[in-house]
C-alpha cells in the first residue's frame, strides 16, 4: 500500500477511536504569491486580518492564512478542486467600492444569496475569493471545495478531522467547524479537476494529536497527505523536539 494511502488510513482509524477533531484543529489555507511581504499586507489591509509571524502572512481568529513565496508561473486556485476561499464583512456594499478604488479584480458584482449577499473577487495572485456579508460570522469565513461526489467528501473530511456534517442555508453541502466552514459543490466542469499542490492555494492544514509527521523546527512537525479530489493537506503536531 502507498505511504500516502497508509497514513490516511491511520489518521481515519486513530480520529474515530479517540473522538472527532475540535474545531480549533482546523490551522491554516496555504497560498502563494511572488511576493510573501506584498501579500501578507495584501490580506490584513483589504480582509482585515491581523499581521502574523513567520509563515503565517495574516491572522484571522483560530486559523491563518499562510503564504509561500514562489517565482511567477503558477496556476490559480480556479480549475482545481481547491476553487476558491471566502470572507465575510459586515457591510458587503462598501468593501465592493473600496476593492473597486483599490483596482482588485472583481469577477462577479454582489448578487442575493438566500439570506446573503455575494459577489466574487481575486487577489493580485490568483486565488478566487468570495466575498459575503453574513453577519453571522465575519472574517475568514469558508473554504469551497469542487467534488464529483460532495456528499462521500463531507463525511471523509468529518470522520478525518472532525467537524459537523450539515448545509449552509440548506443549499451547500457543508462541514462546519465552528468559526469557519468547508463548503463542497459538485464539478460540473466539462472534465477531472486539477490537483491543488503548486497552485496559488496549495493547501489546507489541520493540528493533530495522534500523527508521526517529520519535524520542521523545534515545536512543529508536519507531513502531507492528499485528499478526496486531490485537495492537498497539511497535518501538523505541535509540541516539544526536546521532550
Amino acid at each position: 500500500m502507498h505511504a500516502t494511502a497508509r497514513l490516511l488510513l491511520m489518521l481515519a482509524a486513530l480520529t474515530l477511536l479517540s473522538g472527532r477533531a475540535q474545531a480549533q484543529d482546523w490551522h491554516h489555507v496555504h497560498l502563494a504569491a511572488t511576493d510573501r511581504a506584498e501579500a501578507a499586507a495584501w490580506y490584513v489591509k483589504y480582509m482585515e486580518g491581523e499581521p502574523g509571524e513567520g509563515v503565517a502572512g495574516a491572522v484571522f481568529g483560530n486559523t491563518n492564512i499562510n503564504i509561500w513565496e514562489r517565482d511567477a508561473g503558477f496556476e490559480g486556485s480556479v480549475g482545481s478542486s481547491l476553487d476558491h476561499i471566502g470572507f465575510s464583512f459586515s457591510d458587503l456594499e462598501a468593501k465592493l467600492a473600496e476593492f473597486e478604488a483599490a483596482g482588485i479584480k472583481i469577477l462577479s458584482p454582489m448578487r442575493g444569496f438566500r439570506d446573503t449577499k455575494i459577489a466574487f473577487i481575486e487577489d493580485p495572485w490568483g486565488t478566487k475569493i468570495e466575498v459575503l456579508q453574513d453577519v453571522n460570522r465575519l472574517g475568514f469565513h469558508h473554504v469551497h471545495l469542487l467534488m464529483d461526489e460532495p456528499v462521500e467528501a463531507q463525511e471523509w473530511f468529518v470522520n478525518v478531522f472532525g467537524g459537523e456534517a450539515t448545509d449552509f442555508l440548506d443549499a451547500i453541502t457543508a462541514v462546519d467547524y465552528q468559526d469557519y466552514w468547508l463548503f463542497l459543490s459538485p464539478n460540473r466542469s466539462d472534465g477531472p479537476l486539477a490537483p491543488t499542490l503548486g497552485r496559488s492555494a496549495d493547501h489546507l492544514g489541520w493540528i493533530v494529536d495522534h500523527e508521526d509527521p517529520h519535524w520542521i523546527n523545534d515545536r512543529v512537525k508536519i507531513s502531507y497527505v492528499t485528499g478526496p479530489g486531490g485537495v492537498n493537506i497539511e497535518v501538523l503536531m505541535l509540541g516539544n523536539r526536546q521532550q
